[in-house]
C-alpha cells in the first residue's frame, strides 16, 4: 500500500484496474517502492475501473 499519495490511507490511492477481456485486467497506477523483492507473490490493490 506504498503510493505516495496513499500512505496508509488506501481509499487514497488512485491505481485503476480496466477489465480487458475474460478474466484480466490491465492495471495502472504508481508504485513508491517495494520491500522484499524476492518474495514469492505480490498483492496489488486497485479500484476497478468506473467503480469509484
Amino acid at each position: 500500500m506504498t503510493e505516495k499519495q496513499g500512505g496508509t490511507d488506501v481509499r487514497a490511492n488512485t491505481t485503476v484496474a480496466k477489465h480487458v477481456i475474460d478474466d484480466q485486467y490491465a492495471l495502472t497506477g504508481h508504485k513508491w517502492f517495494t520491500s522484499a523483492p524476492m518474495c514469492d507473490g505480490f498483492l496489488t490493490l486497485a479500484y476497478v475501473e468506473g467503480s469509484k
